[in-house]
């Protein structure tokens, strides 16, 4: 019988502009050394990391809680990176 334990980190981000913000998370695998050692996870195309909303807009001058949520399968190391993407970043009109 296989335990699965989910771990629940919430993350603030603040939009400190007077614009908002449409966005979106990029989540991905990346190599377990420097050395070049082959990215098992890429090659399984595992995703152990979760980051909710995945998509939304940051509301201008207000902060937005991000819940990053670890599920692992196994017990190995895991290394992941995850990238906070403006979709549609806004002119500063100057």
């Amino acid at each position: 019988m296989q335990h699965r334990m989910t771990l629940i980190a919430i993350v603030t981000i603040a939009n400190n502009t007077i614009s908002s913000l449409v966005y979106h998370w990029d989540i991905f695998a990346v190599p377990l050394s420097i050395s070049g050692e082959p990215d098992v996870l890429g090659s399984q195309q595992i995703t152990v990391f979760k980051i909710e909303p995945t998509e939304g807009v940051l509301e201008p001058n207000s902060t937005k809680d991000f819940s990053v949520i670890f599920s692992p399968v196994e017990i190995m190391t895991y290394r992941q990176h995850a990238q906070l993407v403006i979709d549609k970043v806004p002119s500063s009109g100057m």
